[in-house]
């Protein structure tokens, strides 16, 4: 039986691509000061509730480290007409997994050089989820939602981004899932303030 969640990485450069494998901290103080944009593309793969969920449970880890996330639904096209600004990106939801990751990854974020950020983005095997929702016993809701967070976290923190604890940990058990549920998954006080910086690096170009 799986006893935790396996969450994938994807780099890219202007050859090739390779694959990677692979704290928590108490709330800030004061309002949500930064915002981000996630463009999900979920082709009627995910339940529109469990999606929504996964969403609220994504941005409360975010917003312990003082990022906001709006989510927009790409399934209403003028919602994502719009050319996309430095800190947009789209969230693919997928049945499958790309060819390139393991097949136990719930998830994985497509990384480039810094000249090329506006390539980014993330996504979610939901057929994965599923699968790890029965083996682990846990809500998908929850394994979503904290696979949203994981790879938002690659988009901004970059391939050496993991941590032994908290929403960045390669490997996601039980345990932090149920943190997830409880609203006590997050990113290290360290990793926040790189989120944040990050944000404020793009905001600037």
């Amino acid at each position: 039986m799986k006893t935790m969640v396996l969450l994938g990485l994807v780099l890219a450069s202007s050859a090739t691509a390779k694959v990677v494998f692979s704290g928590v901290h108490s709330p800030l103080d004061g309002p949500v000061r930064l915002r981000i944009t996630m463009r999900v593309v979920n082709p009627a793969v995910v339940p529109v509730k469990s999606l929504a969920q996964a969403e609220r449970i994504a941005g409360h880890i975010l917003s312990n480290a003082g990022v906001e996330v709006i989510w927009v639904d790409c399934a209403n096209p003028p919602g994502c007409a719009q050319d996309r600004g430095p800190v947009d990106f789209w969230l693919h939801v997928i049945t499958g997994s790309p060819n390139n990751l393991h097949n136990d990854a719930t998830g994985f974020a497509v990384l480039t050089p810094h000249w090329r950020d506006s390539e980014e983005y993330a996504g979610v095997s939901y057929s994965v989820v599923e699968a790890a929702s029965k083996s682990l016993d846990v809500e998908v809701s929850y394994i979503l939602g904290a696979t949203l967070a994981h790879e938002i976290g690659h988009l901004f923190l970059g391939a050496l981004s993991h941590s032994r604890g908290g929403v960045m940990s390669p490997r996601l058990r039980q345990e932090q899932l149920r943190m997830a549920a409880r609203g006590e998954l997050m990113f290290t006080p360290e990793q926040a303030s790189r989120f944040r910086a990050e944000i404020l690096r793009r905001m600037a170009r």
